[in-house]
Order: structure tokens, then sequence, then C-alpha cells
């Protein structure tokens, strides 16, 4: 454990990772980063050989194509079919919806591994993608069907994968729809104070005992809603300051330079002396 007054001098990294993941800050930190640093879910880890972006979600390894925080939405696609042109791991994808939700209109659609060919034909051949099975490489293949199906008891396995729009993709795009992934937007407890931390010079963290968003700051109160109070209204101009008296001023002159009132003794110049 570290003390309120670290939490600020910790929590002043961003995320960067390849050409399109960079300067990435709250509610994300990266994998060696303080875990007050961020949320708990969202955590980067960099593939520094590859130069690519991973996030761990539900158990399930993603990779994160883009992220836009402006919107707090990213963009990612399953780890797996970015590598092969089936699914690998036989696990559905299913999000923390306590954290994310889908950004936009998607469709599920069933990879069944294993069937009995007649079957799938007799019963889905109208709502299959080809009426052959579809080649994964390494001369394994797997049916492809809309919506989220189970393998039943004819075929070995079965995954459910969401691909972006609301249309069955097209057997022949199919890899390329997976691998461009599909947009979610993250839903965090209190990070919309996160935007009044920053602009007091806080830092952003999370809290992991009130699980919500907090404020860092560089002096005490360390941890806030926000780092610096003031009460004076900046959108009001300030008084222009009081000029300071010049050196030609009578305030600067000597006491015995300045002028005295009229009167025949000061009034009358000497005689100039003869030498």
């Amino acid at each position: 454990a570290i003390s309120d007054d670290q939490y600020y001098q910790t929590c002043g990294k961003t995320f960067s990772c390849g050409k399109n993941i960079t300067g990435i800050g709250y509610p994300f930190r990266g994998f060696s980063d303080p875990e007050h640093c961020g949320h708990p879910n969202l955590i980067l880890d960099c593939n520094t050989r590859k130069n690519t972006t991973n996030i761990e979600i539900m158990g399930m390894k993603y990779r994160v194509l883009e992220i836009a925080q402006p919107t707090q939405t990213m963009t990612i696609a399953r780890e797996d079919v970015m590598e092969e042109n089936c699914p690998t791991e036989m696990k559905n994808t299913t999000l923390d919806y306590s954290v994310f939700e889908f950004a936009t209109a998607y469709t599920n659609i069933t990879f069944l591994y294993e069937c009995i060919p007649g079957w799938i034909l007799t019963n889905i051949s109208n709502n299959i993608s080809s009426a052959d099975p579809f080649s994964c490489g390494n001369g394994n293949s797997a049916y492809v069907v809309p919506g989220n199906r189970g393998p039943g008891r004819i075929c070995n396995d079965s995954v459910t994968v969401p691909t972006p729009g609301s249309e069955f993709p097209n057997a022949t795009e199919l890899v390329q729809t997976l691998r461009r992934g599909f947009p979610v937007r993250w839903k965090i407890n209190g990070s919309q104070k996160c935007s009044g931390c920053t602009a007091s010079k806080g830092r952003c963290g999370y809290d992991l005992v009130k699980n919500q968003t907090a404020c860092y700051c560089p002096g005490p109160p360390f941890v806030n809603d926000t780092c610096l109070v003031s009460n004076i209204n900046v959108t009001q101009p300030l008084p222009s300051p009081v000029p300071l008296p010049g050196p030609s001023s009578p305030e600067n002159l000597p006491p015995e330079t300045l002028p005295g009132p009229s009167s025949p003794e000061t009034s009358h110049s000497k005689a100039p002396v003869s030498i």
C-alpha cells in the first residue's frame, strides 16, 4: 500500500503501443502501471513484438484496434480470429455489461464445428452462409449460421461472435469482417468528474474500495473531487495597478531642491562672483 501523497506521482503516465493506440489515459491503464491508476477491467497490454494492444474481457483476449476517448468507444476483435480464419478458442464472445455495451447495431453469428452434414443442410440450409462448410485452414472447417446457437447433439462445439451491422456477412468477406472488429462503449462510475479533476491540475485514478473515479492531487488534500478551489471570478478583469512615482516627480526630489513658495528671498538669484 502507498500513502495518499504518492497517488499523484504514480499515475502520471499514458499508454501507447504501435501507431494506432497512443496517449491513452484514464480510465485505462497499462498492464505494468499501479492498479489505482485505472479501472480494473480496462487494462491494456502491449505486444511489443507485434506492436499490437490487447485487453482481456470476461477471460477472453481481444485485439484493441482503436480507442476514441472523447466518445468513450473502442473497436475490438477476438485475438484468435486475428490469427486464424475461425475462432480457435471454444468460448462465446461475451461482454461484461457492467462495464461495456455494444456501441452500434450488431449481428451474432455462430461457428459450428464437427457437425453431422445431413442435419445441417436439412434444418438450417436456408440461413447458412454456404451449403458447404467454411474453411478455417489447416484442414479444419465449420458451418457458419446466424444467431446464437449451441452445438446441440449434432455438433461437437460452437462459438458465437458478433459482427458489426444488421446483415449476415457474406462468406467471402467473413474473415475480413471479423478482423475489422466491433465497437463497444465503456461505462465507468463517476468518470464524468475526471474532466473537472484534470482541469484543476489533478490526475484521475480509480478508488478500488468505493469502485469509482478518484482525483489525485499534488498537495493536500491528496484525494479530492478537484485539486484547486478559488474564490476569484476569473471572468472579471483585475483592477489596474497604481502607477509608481517617476524619477522626476516632486515626490522623488530631495528636500533642498524642492521649490518653495514665491517670496523675495527665493525669487532673487545671487550675483555672480568675479575672480
